[in-house]
């Protein structure tokens, strides 16, 4: 019989990170567990930040399927952590659908996507049995011949090791409900936030002013503008000015039957934020070309600019998606060609 893979785990676990909301008009107590806003944690100096709100999230239909195929899965049959997914819930005493309650990611450095690897972490609320464990760590870190080292931060216990890759990874048991992970440096950045030596991202000056345009949406993020992307993109056909982008924050929540969301960039930039929605909307009707559906997708996004911002509005019905779906399916099938058969 195949066993359950770590890795399937360990992305479901990320997949179902959550927080119990995105911000309000006061930022609440860091650290204080339970159903504080984890958002609070995550230091001021983050240049992204992502969180999902679990109580609506676990609403939806995705979230139980998602829990249904993971039962499901079978994975590399080398890995001997688990066998399933009721062997992960016995041997962790951790049930994915039902004990992760928050979670706020944070990445920090300059986004480039060319560039080196940000530092990155995460902060979880979670129902967990620490002893249990960190007795099952230390049990298959024994069986590798794996190191586990311990290092003492502001009196939290910080476990590192390294990943496949050989790099520094941390985590770190930071209350009954709390369980910090990631980086090294980033993860002791948390940890700074959650005993009150270091402000959080909620303090922010540069996000604080669009906390209350996010307050209670199922997902949020906030994003520095990346520096290799703040010039003028200019193609021949197709011009951008985003010299003066400084932000990119936005959510994504379902309500009535259909996904609504929001993407803004924030860019002191009049004239380049109007020639930008003008070219956008322009071609936003080359769309029909590949088919009714996209663009009745297209037609549903909308496009907006104001002195500072460029504004990205969206609602997809189920319908629609659905549509979208099964044209996305027709176009694939149709690209599949039969294999040759006659040799040459």
């Amino acid at each position: 019989m195949k066993k359950f893979h770590l890795t399937l785990t360990l992305t479901l676990l990320f997949s179902l990170m959550v927080i119990t909301g995105c911000g309000g008009d006061k930022a609440p107590t860091a650290g204080s567990g339970g159903d504080a806003n984890l958002l609070a944690m995550i230091p001021i100096d983050a240049s992204g930040v992502f969180v999902l709100n679990v109580k609506e999230f676990s609403k939806l239909e995705i979230f139980n399927k998602m829990i249904e195929d993971f039962k499901k899965k079978e994975a590399n049959p080398d890995d001997k952590a688990f066998k399933d997914y009721q062997d992960f819930v016995n041997m962790t005493g951790i049930d994915p659908a039902k004990d992760i309650h928050g979670m706020a990611f944070g990445i920090f450095g300059d986004i480039n996507p060319a560039g080196a690897e940000p530092d990155f972490a995460a902060v979880l609320n979670i129902s967990y049995d620490k002893d249990k464990i960190l007795g099952l760590i230390k049990s298959k870190f024994q069986e590798k011949n794996k190191e586990l080292k311990e290092e003492d931060y502001q009196g939290s216990t910080l476990f590192m090791t390294k990943d496949d890759k050989g790099k520094d990874v941390a985590f770190s048991f930071m209350s009954d409900k709390l369980i910090g992970i990631g980086k090294p440096a980033a993860l002791k950045k948390i940890i700074d936030v959650s005993k009150g030596t270091v402000k959080s991202i909620l303090d922010n000056e540069k996000v604080k002013p669009y906390l209350k345009e996010v307050a209670g949406k199922m997902s949020c993020f906030f994003f520095d503008f990346p520096e290799m992307a703040k010039k003028v993109h200019d193609t021949g056909m197709f011009k951008a000015d985003l010299s003066k982008a400084e932000l990119m924050f936005g959510f994504v929540e379902y309500k009535g039957s259909a996904w609504n969301g929001l993407m803004q960039i924030v860019s002191q930039n009049q004239e380049g934020n109007e020639q930008l929605v003008t070219t956008l909307n322009g071609l936003k009707g080359m769309a029909n070309m590949a088919g009714p559906e996209y663009g009745e997708l297209v037609n549903n996004i909308n496009l907006s600019s104001t002195a500072d911002a460029i504004k990205l509005s969206f609602t997809f019905s189920e319908e629609l998606i659905q549509k979208i779906q099964k044209k996305v399916e027709e176009q694939q099938k149709g690209m599949m060609t039969p294999s040759s058969t006659d040799g040459n």
